[in-house]
């Protein structure tokens, strides 16, 4: 089974989110926006974990440790909250079920 693109978590959190694939790679400090973009570093890291941490964050205009940062952000609010754990577990399964872009 393949993995998922990059391309491919990116737009569909963007999507989901109703946000841009070009707000999530930017720099913009919004809460909502930097929340989101947290989100889809973290399913970068957990559906391609065969890229670093450094080519995950120069996808995103950010650097390794904010990759890192991510993650660890990502994971205790995931512990803590019920809710959001269940909302990023349907994140992954819907991007695993999109399967890798149709060429057309």
């Amino acid at each position: 089974m393949s993995k998922p693109s990059v391309e491919t978590i990116v737009s569909y959190v963007a999507r989901f989110h109703d946000l841009t694939v070009e707000h999530l790679a930017g720099r913009g400090r919004s809460r909502r926006v930097a929340e989101v973009r947290h989100t889809a570093m973290y399913l970068c890291c957990l559906l391609r974990d065969d890229l670093s941490a450094g080519v995950i964050g120069r996808l995103f205009a950010h650097d390794a440790s904010t990759v890192r940062q991510a993650w660890r952000e990502t994971e205790k609010r995931a512990a803590d909250n019920p809710w959001f754990a269940a909302h990023v577990d349907a994140l992954r399964r819907g991007i695993v079920a999109a399967g890798p872009p149709q060429r057309r």
